[in-house]
């Protein structure tokens, strides 16, 4: 019974230090390149807007890329 209790102590403590080790992969992903049409606003993906020739099918509009906002990590409410 005390090799039980200690091992799960053991476990236990242990824990918090393994989460802490533990990579984040989301803080250094960038965020995808999106385009949006200057004539009817609508937003397509990096992939689209190369497949198109940056130009909108719907109403022939250039593409433009548009500017990423910065992800508010770290923001403490």
């Amino acid at each position: 019974m005390k090799n039980v209790i200690l091992a799960t102590s053991l476990v236990l403590s242990l824990l918090p230090l393994a989460a802490a080790a533990a990579p984040t992969h989301h803080a250094s992903k960038a965020p995808a390149t999106t385009y949006q049409c200057r004539k009817c606003h609508m937003k397509v993906s990096a992939a689209t807007a190369k497949k198109d020739g940056y130009k909108d099918p719907m109403d022939g509009g250039k593409l433009v890329p548009m500017t990423a906002a910065k992800p508010m990590s770290g923001m403490k409410m």
